[in-house]
């Protein structure tokens, strides 16, 4: 965790099995440099055991996973000089490192994870989403321009319950990413999910009002679509209380 290095030197001395020693949620050491970007750490312990970069945890990631969630791009670019398969590797939930990233809206991460395996961009989770969906759910705009300029057809991707990356954006309130989603894929603000909803469904329904004026100015005949059970973006808005989207 603290990355003291000759202390892991002396360590991995006397047995070199440690670097791929588990506790009880099944973490290595390397997943902790990895995760705190302590490089040196990391090189140390794939040197004395290389298989360290495929040792999962309880939950099936990679320490290349946790190093993508953080951003720790010196430590990803270790993992893929000694095994560029942990960048195809998915977790449990089928996650990918590139999920990983573009979850927490690391952009230089995503940057490195897409060159060393693009075909994980059009990959979905166990749930159903793609990278861009959880880049959209956080309003990672940088992330979002990204993941698009490499495969502009996912802006129309449905995910979880069919959502695009637009309703997940919506869901969430986040205006520049509504507004990036919305560019890139107009049709996108007409797209219904798997329950009839659309983005500004969603949006009305938890009162995100900059969002909500967003769709309707890219779509005005959305102020009267039905949508889950019949109900009007107005019924969403009012069943929730949200004085100011009505």
């Amino acid at each position: 965790i603290e990355g003291h290095i000759g202390v892991i030197e002396v360590l991995l001395a006397a047995d070199p099995h440690l670097a791929v020693a588990k506790d009880g949620t099944g973490t290595t050491p390397c997943h902790w440099a990895a995760s705190k970007g302590h490089v040196a750490a990391v090189e140390r312990m794939l040197a004395a055991a290389p298989a360290a970069a495929l040792a999962a945890d309880d939950d099936g990631d990679l320490p290349i996973q946790d190093a993508a969630s953080e951003g720790r791009v010196e430590v990803i670019d270790r993992f893929l000089a000694a095994a560029p398969v942990t960048a195809a590797v998915p977790n449990r939930d089928g996650w990918f490192a590139l999920h990983s990233a573009a979850e927490e809206g690391e952009t230089a991460a995503l940057r490195r994870l897409l060159a060393a395996e693009p075909s994980t961009l059009r990959q979905a989770t166990n749930s159903g989403d793609l990278a861009i969906h959880l880049a959209a759910s956080n309003g990672h705009v940088d992330a979002i321009t990204l993941l698009l300029t490499a495969a502009p057809d996912t802006a129309m991707a449905g995910g979880w319950q069919g959502s695009l990356p637009l309703h997940t954006a919506a869901e969430g309130g986040h205006t520049e990413a509504v507004r990036s989603l919305l560019a890139a894929a107009p049709a996108a603000a007409r797209a219904a999910d798997s329950e009839g909803d659309l983005p500004i469904h969603v949006a009305a329904r938890n009162g995100h009002v900059d969002a909500i004026t967003l769709l309707l100015t890219a779509a005005p005949d959305t102020a009267m679509a039905a949508g889950c059970r019949g109900g009007l973006p107005l019924h969403q808005a009012a069943v929730e209380g949200h004085a100011a989207a009505v």
